[in-house]
């Protein structure tokens, strides 16, 4: 029973890491805006008091995921385990190439977010789950949103809702994974 609770905690670590260091980030950097910045905007290593912070939380818990897909999720769900593998180290590459890095920024961050819409189909395919591909589509129409102008926000609020989305398939995926 132990045993699960640990799966259980491993499984949701990403997302908790992630959640609290960007919490904190935003609360020491007093110039954030959901309406003009961007979540990476907390790690510009030359711009923000929270860089350290941010970037670290945003490298462990794509460490954090990556590890857990390897152990726990290539092995159930090939495609699901192999996106969330690479979202996880894109998610890495984020914080290793913070904004100081333009365009190579930039890319790592697109690609992290596309690997999330990958995992939340091919979870939803291996699993025959409308669901997780359904939330990744609201997450990329939020994105379309953004590019398009539709509202008054920064990069932050679709980064925001894609990650809360997948966070709901995601726990379901920790939950049957842990049964194990």
């Amino acid at each position: 029973m132990a045993s699960r609770w640990l799966k259980l905690l491993f499984g949701a670590s990403p997302f908790l890491v992630a959640f609290v260091f960007i919490a904190v980030s935003i609360a020491v950097y007093p110039g954030f805006s959901w309406r003009r910045n961007a979540l990476s905007d907390l790690g510009h290593a030359t711009r923000s008091r929270a860089a350290v912070a941010y970037n670290l939380g945003i490298f462990t818990a794509g460490f954090l995921a990556a590890l857990y897909a390897m152990k726990y999720v290539v092995g159930r769900w090939l495609a699901t385990g192999l996106c969330l593998e690479l979202a996880g180290y894109t998610l890495g590459l984020v914080a290793v190439f913070d904004e100081v890095y333009g365009r190579v920024h930039g890319a790592v961050s697109a690609l992290f977010f596309l690997m999330l819409l990958a995992a939340s189909i091919a979870y939803s395919i291996e699993r025959r789950w409308l669901a997780p591909g359904v939330l990744g589509g609201l997450g990329l129409l939020s994105w379309m949103a953004f590019w398009a102008d539709v509202f008054e926000w920064g990069a932050a609020v679709p980064e925001a809702i894609s990650v809360a989305l997948a966070f709901i398939w995601y726990l379901r995926l920790v939950a049957e994974a842990s049964s194990r």
